[in-house]
């Protein structure tokens, strides 16, 4: 498990394009309350000591969200692992549940 960045990376007429995010705290009992899409899995869990939720959409690569940080749970290409961080940080803001979620 380490620790990675949020970041929105996508292609548009055959540039890319790279956002990267940032946010303060998320909590983690407001996330477990909310309902999201059927093909997002969430299930809070430890892992390595750290109390947090494991997101997963799909057949995507999951993440770890903890208060402060996400992690890639598997070796998968960064960039899927940071988009799929930025995905789940930004439905949990969507949600309420991510404080000072911005755009770097």
């Amino acid at each position: 498990m380490f620790e990675i960045d949020p970041v929105n990376q996508r292609e548009v007429d055959g540039k890319t394009y790279t956002d990267m995010y940032t946010f303060g705290s998320v909590d983690l009992d407001c996330a477990m309350e909310k309902t999201y899409p059927d093909s997002c899995n969430l299930k809070r869990t430890i892992k390595e000591g750290f109390d947090g939720i494991e997101y997963q959409y799909g057949d995507r690569p999951p993440v770890f969200i903890t208060e402060s940080d996400v992690y890639a749970v598997t070796d998968h290409s960064i960039r899927t692992i940071r988009n799929q961080a930025y995905f789940a940080l930004s439905l949990m803001d969507e949600r309420g549940c991510v404080s000072r979620w911005r755009k770097l």
